[in-house]
């Protein structure tokens, strides 16, 4: 995601792909209700998670205190994800997606 949106209906979308939906469609294309209006605003937190991902650490470099079951690992703490990606650490970001994220 480069422009992430989020729509009346909750859900998060790419600015120009619901645009070009909302022209010709008055209904939330993943639930199929009625849209209250064509106003969308951004996603702060999916937009710096993406670019997270986008600029972050390579891929193939993980958290050394993560531990092989996600299960195990503490609950994510409210705000932890935004701020790993505020610090751009994609490897943390990663790891937090993984435990379950409760503010997503």
């Amino acid at each position: 995601l480069r422009d992430p949106v989020v729509a009346t209906d909750g859900h998060s979308y790419e600015r120009r792909a619901i645009r070009r939906w909302l022209a010709t469609n008055a209904l939330s294309p993943m639930t199929g209700t009625k849209l209250t209006t064509e106003v969308v605003v951004p996603n702060l937190i999916v937009a710096r998670v993406a670019r997270c991902f986008r600029g972050g650490q390579a891929e193939d470099e993980k958290s050394e205190d993560s531990t092989p079951n996600p299960q195990e690992d503490l609950a994510v703490a409210p705000g932890e994800l935004l701020a790993a990606a505020v610090r751009l650490d994609r490897a943390a970001c990663m790891d937090l997606l993984a435990r379950g994220v409760p503010d997503i």
